[in-house]
């Protein structure tokens, strides 16, 4: 799967994402959104 990086959008500059629980799928949500940008 190609990910293509796209503006963020107005007012979402500061978004941050949270995660509760840190197992695999946990790990791995978080390894995808922090290469897709987010923090």
């Amino acid at each position: 799967m190609a990910s293509q990086s796209q503006p963020v959008p107005e007012g979402m500059e500061n978004f941050v994402v949270g995660l509760i629980g840190m197992g695999d799928m946990g790990k791995m949500y978080a390894e995808r959104l922090s290469a897709a940008g987010w923090r």
